[in-house]
């Protein structure tokens, strides 16, 4: 038996399995989590993980909404220079990949919509990968890793109520109305 959840049109007695992907900077990760709070509240059941730049993790460390948080360091990744340093970075990229992988995530929420967050999005191997359209992303080629884009509103900066409509486009995609 796969151990994706079985959706039903309610949601009742499923447990999906969510990551979110919102990397930093701090302000935005904490204008993002309500996200994690909705989704939670609208799904009990799911197993919800946050993937988030390192320096940033500790914000997320025993927020109740999260089971899980998975730390990058893609700041780290992108300065290195030598090829022990690159060689430590292939090596650090593979094991996310193994992780993210190896979660079996049913959805996937870029709450970011650049292109370093997208990549991260599709090494979830999400069937559902939801982030916002290129026209409303700071970085368009990020919505290349999604394959549900969800309208930005204008006047709605990407840090705060951007990440709710995702939020509140992630249950009704996976399940059906709720």
């Amino acid at each position: 038996m796969s151990s994706r959840s079985s959706a039903s049109a309610s949601g009742e007695g499923t447990r999906v399995n969510i990551a979110i992907v919102k990397l930093s900077s701090l302000g935005d990760v904490v204008h993002a989590l309500p996200v994690a709070a909705t989704l939670r509240a609208r799904l009990p059941e799911a197993r919800l993980t946050w993937i988030v730049e390192r320096r940033e993790a500790a914000v997320l460390a025993g927020h109740p909404a999260l089971n899980e948080v998975v730390t990058v360091d893609t700041r780290g990744w992108r300065r290195s220079r030598s090829p022990a340093a690159l060689a430590e970075v292939a090596r650090a990229l593979r094991e996310v990949a193994r992780h993210l992988a190896g979660a079996r995530f049913d959805v996937a929420l870029d709450l970011q919509g650049l292109v370093k967050s997208g990549i991260l999005v599709a090494l979830t191997r999400a069937p559902l990968r939801i982030g916002f359209h290129a026209w409303s992303s700071r970085e368009p080629l990020g919505a290349l890793f999604t394959n549900r884009r969800v309208a930005r509103p204008r006047g709605v900066g990407i840090a705060g109520a951007g990440a709710w409509v995702i939020a509140s486009h992630a249950p009704q995609a996976y399940f059906g109305r709720m």
